[in-house]
């Protein structure tokens, strides 16, 4: 809940050696088409031939986890006239850890995301897509909704890449 993405799984015996992946690198998953599809990699030492007995050999299939984009973070809630203004930060894989731009680079081929209005139920009373990280839930809206204009709403928001939907973030967010 929250956003937070899950944790990567650490796998194999206690006191086994590390990786160090080169910047160079391409994603496991260059794209769609590279999902269910069995890719092997050889890996080992950077001035070493492919070929050579240092190199081993993985072999994997990824699955859509590859391209999932993130939960977004830090979702608000602003009451206008005309409504309340739901708004929330992006997050991306490409390129993302960099503190000097004032945004992240996309990393998708289009901005899009869903966003979900929750009852107290949990059932959603309305889904609105966005091509941008806000989007306006109208006063009329909100009143057919819930009958009354409220001081917080349940949200679930999901960001979406070409081939996958993104990571859910749902939670409770005060309007102000």
């Amino acid at each position: 809940r929250g956003g937070a993405a899950a944790p990567a799984p650490l796998r194999g015996p206690a006191g086994r050696g590390g990786v160090v992946v080169a910047a160079a690198l391409g994603p496991v998953a260059p794209g769609a088409a590279a999902l269910g599809r069995r890719w092997q990699w050889r890996v080992g030492p950077p001035d070493r031939d492919h070929g050579d007995p240092a190199m081993t050999a993985l072999i994997a299939t990824p699955g859509p986890e590859a391209l999932r984009p993130l939960a977004p973070v830090r979702p608000s809630a602003r009451r206008g006239p005309d409504g309340i203004t739901l708004r929330w930060i992006r997050r991306g894989r490409v390129d993302a850890d960099a503190w000097e731009p004032a945004e992240i680079p996309l990393g998708e081929e289009a901005e899009r995301y869903t966003v979900a209005v929750l009852g107290p139920d949990g059932a959603i009373l309305r889904s609105v897509d966005a091509a941008a990280p806000s989007v306006l839930y109208p006063a009329a809206d909100e009143i057919r909704d819930f009958g009354a204009l409220q001081s917080s709403l349940t949200l679930r928001v999901v960001q979406h890449a070409a081939a996958v939907a993104g990571r859910a973030l749902e939670t409770v967010v005060r309007v102000r």
